[in-house]
């Protein structure tokens, strides 16, 4: 019989990752400008020999190249032209949807205080909408609720009187008996025998 040995096997040591250092860090704008020079070097050799392929001489072929990456250029400009329109438009609609959400909130908190809907609109027109909605557009309904106060603070008569008695006379008041109007006016009573 062989004599076992029991040796201690080696395991391999966890691959340690090296600690990122930020000075190693490159720029990136830096590296893809590279990479873009190396990738349209090798189009150009590619193009160069595919139109040599297909009968083209080389000073046409450059002439070819040229008139290819002007276009080139005139297509990514044009892109990023687009590009900057539709976000110019978007960010447009953005306001203007938050300033209606604004209006809105406006007119609910106007009602809440009982201001009319006549009234209201007129409230929309008058209060600062600075601070009123946030970066993503949601409107903080406590300042508005609080800049709908400060507007009626300011101007206490937009606020309709809702407390009274619930009846509103109709017609014409009643003369006194001073007056000439109501001097006849008790002839006639008297006359119907009313008091």
């Amino acid at each position: 019989m062989a004599e076992q040995t029991t040796e201690p096997v080696a395991t391999p040591a966890a691959k340690e990752e090296p600690a990122k250092d930020p000075k190693s860090t490159q720029n990136y704008d830096e590296i893809f400008a590279k990479l873009d020079k190396i990738l349209e070097q090798r189009t150009d050799g590619l193009g160069k020999s595919a139109l040599k392929v297909n009968g083209i001489d080389d000073a046409e072929s450059k002439e070819i190249l040229a008139a290819y990456r002007e276009h080139k250029t005139a297509k990514a400009t044009e892109q990023d032209s687009a590009l900057q329109t539709a976000k110019s438009r978007a960010k447009a609609l953005e306001k203007e949807l938050t300033d209606a959400r604004i209006s809105t909130a406006i007119k609910d908190a106007a009602a809440e205080v009982g201001i009319d809907r006549k009234t209201a609109a007129y409230i929309v027109r008058l209060i600062d909408r600075d601070g009123l909605a946030d970066t993503d557009g949601k409107v903080a309904e406590d300042k508005v609720v609080e800049a709908v106060k400060k507007v009626l603070e300011d101007i206490p008569s937009l606020k309709t009187d809702k407390g009274g008695a619930g009846f509103v006379p109709v017609g014409a008041k009643t003369p006194d008996a001073s007056t000439p109007q109501g001097e006849e006016d008790a002839k006639l009573r008297r006359a119907f025998g009313l008091k």
